[in-house]
């Protein structure tokens, strides 16, 4: 069991847009971002919200190893999270 309270990651989302852990079980269903958008208006900001969620794993990973050391392969991992967490990758 993980000392965490939360799933473990790497999260992504699905061909679905629902957010999954690795083992495939769902952390996120798409159907809750689109209802919290609260209009049809707003559900690009709710598909942006989806992907940060799944991006919150790696992010706090790297802010985790980031007390400690800034050196290997850092700034890639870096670079990606951020990318993932805006939806660019």
């Amino acid at each position: 069991m993980s000392e965490n309270k939360f799933t473990e990651g790497p999260w992504q989302r699905d061909k679905y847009g629902s957010v999954i852990a690795p083992d495939g079980e769902k952390v996120a269903f798409r159907g809750v971002t689109i209802m919290c958008s609260g209009s049809f208006d707003r559900i690009a900001e709710a598909e942006a919200n989806t992907d940060l969620v799944a991006a919150a794993t790696e992010l706090l990973a790297l802010l985790v190893e980031s007390q400690t050391s800034i050196g290997g392969d850092w700034r890639q991992r870096r670079d990606i999270a951020i990318a993932k967490a805006r939806g660019e990758s």
